[in-house]
């Protein structure tokens, strides 16, 4: 009998410590995706954060499908909210069209020229036009510019500049917000 409850004895204390091996393992697992998936959220927060910030007080409501937008919605000057890249445009009726005038971060700032705008909506029936597009062949550079009207007071432009002089730089893109002179900032 000796043998037989010393061998129990050294299965249940092998048993024991594989026991404390699988539960470190799983321990070690649950943290391993803990750390790559919470960077994730946290973005998904700041991001969050940015944006609220963004349509804070001054801005208050955005304009929803009871309450359309229309193309003079469009017309104006209009600020980057964190003055880089393109720092400012003008959009400017031209008959039944309207025209984009950009300008750039430099001293004096850079003047882009002007360019037609060309808006969109969500449909062929749909008359509120809430997006639009401008194009700019600078000689070095092609810019696209994606225009989103998140309300009648600020607009969120993507950018995407792809060199065509043959210099190697790489094509990049930017998101930036911009808020109309004379709603929350004073020009």
């Amino acid at each position: 009998m000796t043998g037989i409850s010393q061998d129990y004895k050294e299965e249940k204390d092998m048993k024991r410590k594989y026991k404390g091996t699988i539960v470190a393992i799983t321990v070690m697992v649950f943290l391993s995706l803990y750390a790559m998936v919470m960077p994730a959220i946290a973005q998904d927060t700041t991001v969050s954060n940015e944006i609220e910030k963004s349509l804070s007080d001054n801005i208050n409501e955005i304009d929803s499908v009871m309450n359309p937008l229309s193309q003079d919605e469009f017309l104006g000057t209009w600020v980057n909210v964190e003055s880089t890249g393109m720092i400012k445009f003008e959009i400017t009726p031209d008959g039944s069209d309207l025209v984009f005038h950009g300008y750039g971060d430099c001293s004096p700032p850079c003047d882009w020229g002007s360019e037609p705008l060309i808006l969109f909506s969500s449909s062929v029936v749909d008359t509120d036009d809430t997006r639009g597009y401008v194009y700019y062949d600078f000689g070095f550079k092609i810019t696209r510019i994606f225009l989103t009207m998140i309300n009648s007071n600020l607009i969120l432009a993507n950018s995407f500049d792809e060199f065509t002089d043959g210099s190697g730089r790489h094509n990049y893109y930017s998101d930036e917000y911009f808020v109309k002179c004379g709603s929350i900032s004073s020009c």
